[in-house]
């Protein structure tokens, strides 16, 4: 699990409100980690436990709602920390925004 302090270096929290929101920057700090560039996921991050999920996968983003996203961001899941108190509700925003657009095209 990465630790808050960690998360939010990364992340360059400042508590500027009026810095604009950037869901591919904080995707790519706090996210691409374990979830891959692409969203692709496979990447597993502890012996014994399920890779993250293909946040691409067009099945996976016709069956998740930006709600639930938004849940699965504030309170984590399973290995994914939570990120309530890390991020402001305007950047899980951001990242549920940047997560749409990992969307792949469906096979034929």
């Amino acid at each position: 699990m990465v630790p808050a302090w960690l998360v939010l270096l990364l992340l360059g929290v400042t508590g500027c409100k009026s810095d604009p929101v950037d869901g591919s920057v904080l995707y790519r700090s706090a996210c691409a980690r374990c979830h891959g560039e692409d969203g692709r996921g496979g990447l597993q991050t502890q012996p014994g436990t399920a890779p993250p999920r293909d946040l691409g996968s067009p099945t996976w983003q016709e069956g998740v709602t930006d709600d639930q996203l938004r849940e699965v961001l504030r309170r984590g899941r399973g290995q994914m920390p939570a990120f309530e108190g890390t991020l402001s509700p305007s950047k899980i925003d951001a990242v549920v925004a940047h997560l749409r657009t990992l969307r792949r095209p469906a096979s034929k």
